[in-house]
């Protein structure tokens, strides 16, 4: 299967990284090589789509990035949720915090363990901001149950 872009046929729109880090990769499957590593609020120019993939026309190598990830609107001014700053390695103040109330659907659930679906995985990552949960930076948590 061909995955180059056709440039004639693909126009290419200023889009702006929205998860915290972004792993662009060589071809759109969460496998393949990490091309270049991005960051929220970084613009690129996304062409053309393969399925829940976005091609990026970057200087250097071109490379795809989930789409869900891109927005046209520019994410800088907006904070990160405050649960994305919340969990480390000292589970005290991870239980101290959860017990807090930050947001009406985020819970204390803070690994893969502990989720119950992929679909809950997917909000704990973009609506809790629990980047902790795509380990390799591709836009998908949980590999083992995504």
């Amino acid at each position: 299967m061909q995955t180059e872009p056709n440039a004639s046929s693909a126009q290419t729109m200023l889009m702006y990284v929205t998860a915290a880090s972004l792993s662009c990769r060589a071809e759109p499957k969460s496998g393949a090589s990490v091309v270049e590593k991005l960051t929220r609020g970084d613009n690129v120019l996304a062409g053309e789509t393969l399925g829940h993939w976005a091609h990026l026309d970057r200087i250097g190598e071109d490379c795809w990035v989930a789409q869900r990830f891109l927005s046209e609107n520019d994410p800088g001014s907006e904070p990160l949720p405050r649960r994305a700053q919340l969990y480390g390695p000292r589970r005290d103040i991870v239980e101290t915090l959860s017990s807090q109330p930050i947001g009406p659907s985020c819970g204390s659930k803070w690994k893969c363990g502990q989720m119950d679906s992929c679909s809950e995985a997917y909000h704990y990552l973009n609506e809790c901001g629990l980047s902790r949960l795509d380990g390799d930076g591709d836009g998908v948590p949980c590999e083992s149950i995504c």
